[in-house]
C-alpha cells in the first residue's frame, strides 16, 4: 500500500512533498541512503576507462602546446621580471619620480614581479618538465594558485585607481560644468 501511495503521489501534478517521494513516514531511512537531492550525481559519471583513452602527452600536438608554453613562459619571466624589477629599483632610488600615478604602477609591477618570479616557474615545471603532473604538494599548490589569483585582483584594482586618479586629476574634465567666456 505505501509503494502505490508513493507511486501515486510521484504521478501527481501538484508539487511533491519530500516524505512521500522518499517513503519515510514510518522512520524508515533506509531509502535516503543514496540520496542527493534535487540531482542525482555520482562520481562514476566522470570516471573515464584508462585503457581506452590514448596518452595526450605523447601526442604531437601536446609536444606542439609544450614548445609554445614554455616559450611564452621564459619570454614573461624575463620580461616581467627584469622591467618590472628595473622600475622598481628605479622608483626607490630616485625621491622625485615618486608621485600617486607611479606609486600605483609600482603596485602593479610587484604584482606583475611576483607573478613572474613565483608563479611562472611553477606553471612551467607543471606544463612543460613533468608534464601536467603536480609533484610539489598540496601546500605549494594552494600558495602559487592564491598568488596568482591575487595578483590578478591586484593588478585590476590599481588599473582601475590609475584610471581613477587620471580622471580626477585633469584640470579641465569633460564632466564638469564650466563655461567659457
Amino acid at each position: 500500500m505505501a509503494t502505490e501511495q508513493t507511486e501515486r503521489n510521484l504521478n501527481a501534478t501538484g508539487p511533491l512533498k519530500f516524505a512521500a517521494i522518499y517513503n519515510i513516514h514510518d522512520r524508515d531511512f533506509t531509502s535516503l541512503r543514496n540520496f542527493s537531492f534535487p540531482f542525482n550525481f555520482t562520481y562514476s559519471d566522470y570516471d573515464l576507462p584508462l585503457d581506452s583513452e590514448d596518452d595526450v602527452t605523447k601526442s604531437r600536438t601536446f609536444f606542439t602546446a609544450k614548445i609554445v608554453i614554455g616559450v611564452a613562459l621564459v619570454g614573461i619571466m624575463v620580461v616581467c621580471g627584469i622591467g618590472n624589477f628595473i622600475f622598481i629599483a628605479a622608483l626607490a632610488r630616485y625621491k622625485k619620480l615618486r608621485n600617486l600615478t607611479n606609486l600605483l604602477i609600482a603596485n602593479l609591477a610587484i604584482s606583475d614581479f611576483i607573478v613572474a618570479i613565483v608563479c611562472c616557474p611553477f606553471e612551467m615545471d607543471y606544463y612543460v618538465v613533468q608534464q601536467l603532473s603536480w609533484e610539489h604538494g598540496h601546500v605549494l599548490c594552494a600558495s602559487v594558485n592564491y598568488l596568482r589569483t591575487a595578483s590578478l585582483y591586484v593588478s585590476t584594482n590599481a588599473l582601475l585607481a590609475i584610471a581613477v586618479d587620471r580622471l580626477f586629476s585633469q584640470p579641465h574634465a569633460p564632466w564638469t560644468l564650466e563655461t567659457k567666456e
